[in-house]
């Protein structure tokens, strides 16, 4: 027998759903999202999956190898030639490794000049259903030719209440957005100014402008709450708090909500956020103890080293150095 493929902790390379499109639009409606789970040479985190994404033109599911061959894969980002050059999560190397780097790969860039991307990385976070993925084989699907895998990509999730985000509404605007050529993008003016000649030096000062700028901040201020990081475990742990029917002790549940996001705790910039977060929802539910505390405490100072040399590093310590006063008068056990 099998590994089942309705667990998530069974799926490996090759493994290739069907999730049927509903609520979309008429002409989407009844057909088929195909998604084969390929690592891309990312090992997947415990909520992290990563896919490529192929659109039935009609409402059955491929059963073969060939049938899968035979589909249209999803474009889910369009990049202009230059931006290859741009090291969105590295500023750290020269412009010589990065050049050197560049000059090792191989391109295919389209008519238009511009580099097609196909990842699909879906935050499959834990409680939510996974049931629509539909389990038709294991596929070694030919991969898409013109492929180019940036250092930058997008997350969908599978919040079916939120348009802009599940995974299925966003593939289908991407869908007409690249493949169908309905971006921007295409205008024939945006196309011309997007190839026109860059100035490689000038591209250089760009970069380094912004070298010890270091973009770690995955949200949009210095307060506590203004991150997608601390808005998501604020909301696993109060979704904790309201499923926890079990008689389980305060220590053993802090242990298993840690052991659920221990991808974000490991994490440098977002594993000090971890902690904040967990320590002043604790505080909100008079449950903090001494050792939540005191990890909280160094994570504060380990957040402040993140934010130097941010610009708004002072916002960020003052936010911090309020929260540290209010966490250092509780009286814990």
């Amino acid at each position: 027998m099998g590994l089942d493929k309705t667990m998530k902790k069974n799926w490996v390379e090759g493994d290739t759903f069907a999730i049927k499109i509903e609520n979309a639009k008429p002409e989407y409606n009844g057909r088929y999202i195909i998604l084969i789970k390929h690592d891309f040479g990312i090992e997947d985190g415990k909520n992290d999956i990563y896919f490529w994404a192929k659109l039935t033109p009609d409402d059955k599911i491929p059963t073969t190898l060939e049938e899968v061959n035979a589909l249209e894969y999803i474009k889910t980002e369009v990049n202009t030639y230059e931006s290859r050059l741009l090291p969105y999560f590295d500023y750290v190397k020269t412009m010589e490794q990065i050049l050197e780097e560049d000059s090792k790969r191989t391109y295919y860039p389209d008519e238009y000049n511009y580099l097609n991307e196909y990842r699909v990385h879906i935050w499959m976070k834990r409680g939510l259903p996974y049931d629509e993925f539909v389990y038709i084989g294991n596929y070694d699907v030919e991969p898409p030719k013109d492929e180019y895998i940036s250092k930058n990509y997008w997350t969908y999730f599978l919040d079916k209440n939120d348009k802009e985000k599940y995974f299925v509404y966003r593939l289908l605007d991407e869908y007409e957005n690249y493949n169908l050529r309905q971006s921007f993008m295409y205008d024939e003016e945006e196309i011309k100014k997007f190839n026109q000649p860059v100035d490689l030096s000038d591209l250089i000062n760009a970069i380094f402008n912004r070298k010890n700028q270091k973009t770690h901040i995955n949200g949009w201020g210095a307060k506590l709450y203004e991150s997608d990081v601390a808005m998501d475990i604020k909301a696993d742990y109060k979704e904790e708090i309201k499923n926890n029917k079990e008689n389980i002790d305060q220590n053993e549940k802090i242990k298993r909500f840690c052991d659920q996001h221990q991808d974000i705790i490991d994490d440098e910039i977002d594993g000090p956020v971890f902690w904040i977060v967990l320590a002043d929802q604790e505080m909100k539910n008079k449950t903090l103890n001494s050792k939540a505390k005191r990890i909280a405490l160094m994570a504060i100072e380990e957040d402040l080293e993140n934010w130097k040399n941010q610009e708004l590093y002072e916002e960020r310590k003052a936010e911090l150095d309020k929260f540290k006063k209010k966490l250092e008068s509780i009286e814990t056990n």
